[in-house]
């Protein structure tokens, strides 16, 4: 870069940083506003949160979330023996019988080897049982939504193996809330398990959940799966988000792609 660009790109900055200062009145206006918009959000959070979610809309409820997700869904959360160790079996053996199901491709920043369940057909009875068990009587209740306002943006299994994927790098996901289930059994692999960064400057969390169990949190929560060094280890991953949002972002796609089949 020669002296003359160098200098420009210097005045440039300069002048930036100059009119992004503000004198000490326009910081009081400033801070008017601010605490005015911040009084009218405590208002609105405090009469929204004494209706029943039920008696909310979508939006209102949706809007309550971020409101208080951070304050009050800090950490992940266990549930015991969500899925029976007979309903994991079930699972399992139907993966035995679709080999040729398993991809490694629908998802660029994050792959994983892994069965989408909502559009494989031999599954549609799984995807019942857990919108049933895990969204409406869980998810819904848990995080103030009523029920039916929440849904799959994706549900599939994925599957970590020691001569293979043997685990996936910390990241977020890109939905409203995530959900984990153990599918095979904890003494079928070794190392694994769900890693949780619940906040800077905290100790990370590992869990180590058993058959059946459910694991589910706020998306932004960052979170790894842990390297397996023997066996394989299944699981159930669900990304939840609400119906509306799910519905504009169909539509959206179909407009992009009108001769896409979904």
């Amino acid at each position: 870069m020669c002296n003359s660009c160098r200098n420009s790109s210097a005045c440039s900055d300069d002048e930036l940083e100059l009119f992004s200062e503000l004198d000490q009145d326009e910081q009081i206006v400033l801070q008017k506003r601010q605490d005015a918009v911040n009084n009218a959000n405590q208002q609105r959070l405090q009469r929204l949160t004494a209706e029943s979610p039920k008696a909310r809309s979508i939006l209102d409820n949706r809007w309550v979330f971020f409101q208080v997700r951070k304050s009050h869904f800090p950490s992940p959360v266990v549930v015991p023996e969500v899925l029976t160790a007979d309903q994991c079996q079930m699972i399992l053996d139907q993966c035995l019988q679709m080999e040729d199901a398993w991809t490694s491709d629908r998802h660029s920043a994050f792959p994983t080897h892994d069965i989408p369940l909502t559009t494989t057909p031999s599954f549609a009875d799984v995807v019942s049982l857990l919108r049933e068990r895990v969204i409406y009587k869980i998810l819904c209740p848990m995080y103030g939504f009523a029920p039916h306002q929440l849904g799959f943006r994706d549900l599939f299994l994925v599957k970590y193996s020691a001569c293979g994927q043997r685990g996936l790098a910390a990241h977020t996901d890109g939905c409203l809330l995530s959900f984990s289930i153990l599918v095979n059994g904890p003494t079928d692999f070794s190392g694994g398990g769900t890693q949780f960064f619940v906040s800077d400057g905290s100790p990370s969390t590992l869990l180590h959940p058993h058959q059946g169990a459910l694991i589910h949190h706020d998306s932004r929560i960052k979170h790894q799966g842990n390297d397996i060094t023997k066996g394989e280890r299944v699981i159930i991953v669900g990304f939840v988000d609400t119906v509306d949002t799910l519905l504009k972002d169909k539509l959206a796609s179909n407009q992009a792609c009108p001769n896409a089949r979904h």
